[in-house]
């Protein structure tokens, strides 16, 4: 198996890799933006890489790669979806502040150790926070390094 494309979360000036949420469909639904998500390659299996970011204590969507199973890209806030080349459409600069209550899991610096396999989670990161949300508003984070065990 391919080891799966990470999402950003763009974090007090940094770039981190979303691990997870308490509900992740509260937090991104493709389909609320019209969107059927197919993987365009083995290392994609959900056919979408989402962009998280906090500016001033606020979560937004930044942008979003996806590829559809019927073709239909339709116009997000405002933005067109372009053809990138490697099997998705980019949306840019979306921009789009979202309401989500629930903590989500971010880390840094992948373990050597975990390279080239499948599925990876908090445990294959040496670095690791929980970031609590209330209606979309960072209220709290919490180092958690170390705290996480794979199996």
């Amino acid at each position: 198996m391919s080891q799966q494309i990470t999402d950003p979360f763009l974090w007090e000036g940094e770039e981190w890799t979303f691990l997870g949420a308490d509900n992740v469909y509260d937090l991104f639904d493709p389909e609320a933006f019209g969107l059927k998500p197919e993987e365009p390659h083995t290392a994609c299996w959900k056919g979408f890489v989402v962009t998280f970011s906090t500016e001033s204590q606020v979560l937004y969507l930044k942008s979003l790669l996806v590829n559809t199973e019927d073709g239909v890209y339709p116009d997000i806030n405002g933005v067109k979806a372009k053809a990138d080349g490697m099997g998705f459409h980019a949306y840019k600069n979306l921009n789009i502040k979202l309401d989500y209550s629930g903590t989500i899991i971010v880390g840094q610096e992948f373990k050597k150790e975990f390279i080239g396999r499948a599925f990876t989670g908090p445990h294959s990161y040496s670095k690791t926070f929980e970031l609590k949300f209330e209606k979309g508003i960072l209220l709290a984070s919490k180092d958690t390094s170390g705290a996480y065990f794979g199996f």
